[in-house]
């Protein structure tokens, strides 16, 4: 899964938050903190701010779009970049006050003044080589920029825009024949490309990286400020040819990019190489979709340092012996029109004892002509450095050079067959001169004789024969007429050397020199091969730390997917606590429900027992008593009285006593009938209730012939029968109320014990529900207890696993730097193993061939001085 670039900023959709891409604001921004060349040329001239503020160009790219990068970073005064972008072609016009200064500034008034199409220089390659002598130059390189006419370049350039560049250039890379033919790599994460949704794998992604293919996403503030990286990873890809000699970047700061790398200094044909791929991808293009160019500054460049050529071509070469003369390197490059910088390798790191030699000069030169000045000065110091070693200072050496490139003339005849009699026997002569000026201005008085000019002579001719140049300038097949002069004249330099013993001399240094390289040679043979075995077992180690880390992150990624399988497993374990619970809660509410039932039913028979038992007594007494002498006496003269009071009250006759009672004359203080029925009906029931009526209705009826007086009140409610003897209404009304006291009281204590009996159920329920529920809540706070230790300590485990990564992964990329590193080192090791083997191999050759033509050369003045 990708990173959310869209969400990153100066990646995604957006513009890099500082300054407004869209306008300008009105008053120009206070720039005295600011560092770059933008910022230098609005503070000399405000007035190009103002007048240019609210211009934009045909394609919608406006002023404060060009500015933005130089407006966000404010730079350094010892490092000044440009503070400028162009969003299209137009912008050089548009914007040309502010964009002639900066071309100005970078190329100079006079490469601005001439158009760039009336450049003048060489439109054809030199046959020179960059490599005189071999083992200094390592490897050379072309790079070219275009963009496509019609659309904005990349930092202005809509998400359609970056995928119709794409669609043209990967349109035309499918239309390349040969060894040109190759395959196209878009991005990881990249969704323009239809033929790879997704963009590349990740193998395909590391064997670029690997190879220092790959282009990253731009991480610093002032390319993302400058729009270049916006709808990342979009429409950006990359095409590899089948040698891998030739790569094509594709939307990373311009629409197109062309590299082409190659071992050795044949700068030449990596141009070549180049060339024919724009031919055939601006064919492709058509007239419609061509290059982006003008008159005035040619091929024109996100940034206004890449234009005219658009191309740097630079030589790798190790010259350890001139690189640390940065002075006297520079006097010598800048009037070429070069610059000879410290090389680095991929990862930016300096190599030590190599430089690179490169073009300065890209407006208002040619193409070829900037290839042909890099091939001859890196061939200049090739033979700088050799006669350094030989023991000049680095002054005189790039003078010797110079001297003799200047001096360097060519036969029309030579010059045709490509015969380069310079290199071959000019180049011998400067030695010869320079030898003999050395030995009159190093040399005493004394020394000045022609027999040490002489020796100086003959070791002057041993090394042009170390260098080949003796041999090449003898075999020349188109030099025949000079062949036999040049025989006489090392015959007789030979015969003087012979004569004045330095020949001998010669000869027994070169013997010397010879057993020395000889030494030399198989001690670097075999340092080279215990370095090599070095650097393989350093390697071994590596690929074995590498494999180790590997190991690491399996460990960790399968930790981590145990931790998952573990969240998910308490997960799991918690929905099935939760779902225990709802489940009990169910069963505790149905067993509620249940026990509420139970209850209700319970209570329901309690009251029909007691009323079953009122039933069964009402009617057990309005059944008439027997006179079996079963029954008590006082409950046949209850029943009795029952019976009469409830007849009285049905006919009547107790209304109409109470009423007669009112009737008659009474004390003035005669109460109503129904206040006398409500205190007799009180005294009756409070007599039931202390047992006085039970004990004066028995002595009432065990008394039958008992006289009609009123009996004497035993208690305070005895008033109340100061009646007839006889049974009167009042009698019979007193005995209904009393009924119904006791009927009531029956009713209450029915109700009471019924809701006794209901509460004692709903305590019994409640209690056991209290207790289950205190059983389940101390078994969930258990729950709850062991699972805050267990997430506790999966916490802490995650916690120490993430770091654990983060240092895995901090281990890794250093391991995979470290591995990048030694992997180059391993290279620039065999490349110059390589070379060394090749050098003293090419040694022993010339020494082995010298000897031999010194041979011939003692016999033929041995013959000559017979």
């Amino acid at each position: 899964m990708g990173l959310p670039w869209a969400d990153l900023p100066g990646l995604g959709d957006e513009e890099y938050p500082g300054f407004p891409a869209d306008q300008a604001p009105e008053e120009m921004p206070d720039l005295l903190g600011h560092h770059n060349v933008m910022a230098d040329v609005l503070k000399e001239n405000p007035g190009v701010y103002k007048s240019l503020r609210t211009k934009q160009t045909r394609l919608g790219v406006t002023f404060a779009k060009c500015i933005k990068t130089g407006m966000d970073n404010r730079g350094h005064p010892m490092i000044k970049s440009l503070g400028a972008v162009a969003g299209d072609a137009e912008c050089f016009d548009t914007f040309a006050p502010l964009f002639d200064k900066l071309v100005s500034n970078r190329h100079g008034d006079d490469r601005l003044q001439r158009p760039h199409s009336q450049s003048v220089g060489s439109r054809s390659l030199t046959t020179h080589s960059a490599e005189p002598l071999a083992g200094y130059v390592l490897s050379s390189q072309i790079r070219l920029s275009r963009n496509i006419q019609g659309l904005r370049f990349p930092p202005a350039a809509s998400r359609e825009e970056l995928s119709e560049a794409e669609r043209l250039l990967v349109q035309a890379f499918m239309t390349l024949d040969d060894d040109m033919k190759g395959e196209y790599f878009p991005l990881v994460g990249s969704q323009s490309y239809l033929p790879k949704p997704g963009g590349m794998s990740e193998q395909e992604e590391k064997a670029l990286r690997d190879a220092g293919f790959l282009f990253y996403l731009p991480d610093s503030t002032a390319i993302l400020s400058s729009g270049s990286g916006r709808h990342w990873p979009r429409a950006r890809g990359i095409f590899v040819n089948k040698a891998r000699t030739m790569i094509a970047w594709v939307n990373e700061e311009d629409h197109l990019r062309l590299s082409s790398l190659r071992p050795g200094g044949d700068l030449q044909t990596g141009y070549r190489e180049v060339a024919s791929v724009l031919d055939a991808i601006s064919k492709s293009l058509g007239s419609s979709n061509g290059f982006a160019t003008s008159d005035r500054l040619g091929f024109l460049s996100t940034s206004p340092v890449n234009i005219g050529t658009a191309m740097k071509a630079s030589i790798l070469g190790k010259l350890p012996l001139l690189k640390p003369m940065q002075e006297e390197l520079n006097a010598w490059a800048k009037p070429r029109g070069l610059l000879v910088r410290n090389a680095v390798d991929e990862n930016g790191l300096r190599l030590a004892g190599h430089v690179e030699v490169t073009n300065r000069d890209r407006l208002g030169v040619t193409e070829e002509d900037s290839v042909n000045r890099v091939v001859e000065g890196m061939a200049e110091l090739v033979l700088a450095e050799r006669l350094m070693e030989q023991g000049m200072s680095a002054k005189e050496a790039l003078a010797s050079v110079e001297s003799a490139s200047d001096e360097l003339i060519l036969d029309e005849d030579d010059e045709e067959h490509g015969v380069h009699w310079g290199h071959a026997g000019d180049h011998l002569g400067a030695m010869i001169c320079s030898a003999v000026a050395g030995t009159a201005h190093s040399t005493p008085a004394a020394d000045k004789s022609l027999p040490a000019v002489r020796e100086r002579l003959g070791a002057s001719l041993i090394d042009a024969a170390k260098t080949g140049n003796l041999v090449a300038a003898l075999e020349s097949e188109h030099n025949k007429e000079r062949l036999d002069q040049i025989r006489q004249r090392v015959a007789r330099s030979l015969l003087v050397a012979s004569m004045s013993q330095g020949l001998d001399l010669a000869m027994e240094k070169l013997l010397q020199d010879r057993r020395l390289e000889e030494q030399r040679a198989a001690t670097r043979i075999q340092a080279a091969v215990v370095k090599q075995k070095e650097e393989e077992s350093a390697a071994a180690l590596r690929i074995q730390a590498i494999q180790r880390g590997k190991n690491e992150r399996r460990l960790v990624e399968k930790q981590r997917k145990e931790e998952s399988a573990a969240a998910v497993r308490i997960q799991a374990i918690q929905r099935g606590k939760q779902q225990r619970r709802q489940v009990e809660q169910q069963k505790k509410e149905e067993t509620e429900a249940a026990s509420k039932t139970e209850a209700v039913q319970k209570g329901k028979a309690a009251r029909r027992d007691v009323a079953a038992k009122k039933a069964a007594a009402a009617e057990s007494e309005a059944k008439p008593e027997r006179d079996d002498g079963s029954l008590p006496e006082i409950e046949k003269l209850r029943q009795q009285l029952a019976v009469e009071l409830e007849a009285s009250l049905q006919n009547g006759s107790l209304e109409r006593a109470l009423s007669g009672l009112k009737e008659q004359p009474q004390a003035p203080q005669a109460e109503e009938p129904d206040a006398c029925l409500l205190r007799i009906g009180r005294a009756l029931e409070a007599a039931l209730e202390d047992g006085r009526l039970e004990s004066a209705l028995s002595d009432q009826f065990k008394v039958p012939d008992l006289p009609q007086q009123p009996q004497a009140p035993s208690a305070p409610t005895a008033e109340v029968f100061k009646v007839p003897t006889p049974p009167s209404d009042m009698a019979l009304r007193g005995a209904a109320a009393v009924m119904k006291a006791l009927s009531n009281l029956d009713r209450k204590i029915g109700t009471l014990q019924a809701a006794i009996q209901e509460a004692e159920c709903k305590i019994m329920e409640r209690s056991s529900e209290v207790g289950m529920l205190e059983v389940e809540l101390e078994k969930a706070q258990s729950d709850i207890r062991c699972l805050d230790g267990e997430m506790q300590e999966q916490m802490k485990m995650v916690h120490a696993e993430d770091l654990r990564t983060l240092q895995l992964q901090d281990v890794h990329r250093k391991l995979i730097d470290d591995f990048d590193n030694e992997t180059m080192k391993t290279r620039h090791a065999m490349l110059n193993m390589d070379a060394n083997l090749w050098s003293a191999r090419s040694e022993l050759s010339t020494a082995s061939t010298f000897a031999d033509l010194s041979s011939t050369a003692l016999t033929s003045s041995l013959y000559v001085s017979n």
